[in-house]
């Protein structure tokens, strides 16, 4: 009987292992699609302030058309374009 009772024992501490770790796998899914995010994020901002820099220097030489509009040559054709993008990053 001891040796059943130990069995049994055995038995349900496994299954709490297991259950512990099937817990830990998902928190650390959870941290690491967390932590995507949030990189992808910062990735998005560190592109607008690269461009957002590289609009005001552009802005900044003496044969700029200024602030108010960027002209952009497109195959042939002269586009304009607002300075500062109005679509702001998630």
């Amino acid at each position: 009987r001891e040796l059943e009772a130990e069995k049994a024992e055995c038995e349900r501490r496994i299954e709490e292992l297991q259950s512990d770790c099937k817990r830990l796998k998902q928190e650390a899914a959870a941290q690491r699609s967390g932590a995507k995010q949030r990189e992808q994020l910062l990735r998005g901002r560190c592109k607008l302030l690269q461009a957002s820099c590289f609009r005001l220097w552009w802005c900044l030489k003496p044969d700029s058309p200024g602030l108010d509009v960027i002209e952009i040559a497109n195959e042939g054709n002269v586009q304009e374009v607002d300075p500062v993008p109005q679509k702001r990053m998630p």
